[in-house]
């Protein structure tokens, strides 16, 4: 559950911040079972080995406070420094927005629905992923997909009709429209 961000402020002598979520809402993320387990090692490391605090912050500064809220930002820079993955001005390839951003990509190329990445990606409206990703989405594979479900549901009901049972009268204005079984 996550519930607030807390971080040191390094322009406000250290001072420790807090925020809540965008939305001002605790909500659930789930995680990959890759993460769950650098998580597990991390704590290995960091509580049992170093001693840091149990109850303490998940990724605590080098003092065992909040980290500064920079310090992802610089982690990820010299990882992508440090695996020479820098454009022709070296800077690094991709940001940690980036990093989401290709998440959400990754997602849906995969086949993942839009309301489902949204919520993924704690986004308060289907709206706001759907502005972002549109571009992404397969609608003809999608709508494909949604009439075979149809069909294989219609058969469905079909084959469990009672042998003898009558097929309903489709109605005349369903003929003119097309719709058909």
């Amino acid at each position: 559950m996550v519930r607030r961000s807390v971080w040191q402020d390094r322009t406000r002598g250290g001072k420790r911040m807090e925020k809540p979520t965008k939305g001002r809402n605790a909500r659930s993320i789930r995680i990959t079972d890759t993460l769950t387990r650098a998580l597990t090692d991390w704590y290995a490391q960091s509580v049992v080995a170093h001693r840091a605090d149990p109850l303490g912050y998940v990724w605590p500064g080098t003092t065992g406070g909040p980290m500064a809220a920079d310090t992802p930002t610089q982690a990820l820079e010299r990882a992508l420094t440090d695996a020479g993955l820098l454009d022709h001005d070296g800077k690094p390839l991709v940001s940690l927005h980036g990093l989401r951003h290709g998440a959400g990509s990754l997602l849906l190329s995969q086949g993942v629905p839009l309301i489902v990445v949204s919520r993924f990606l704690g986004h308060a409206d289907v709206q706001i992923t759907a502005g972002a990703y549109s571009h992404l989405v397969d609608a003809d594979a999608q709508l494909a997909e949604a009439a075979r479900r149809m069909q294989a549901a219609l058969e469905a009901a079909d084959a469990e009709r009672p042998a003898g049972a009558e097929q309903l009268e489709i109605p005349e204005i369903a003929k003119d429209t097309g719709i058909s079984r």
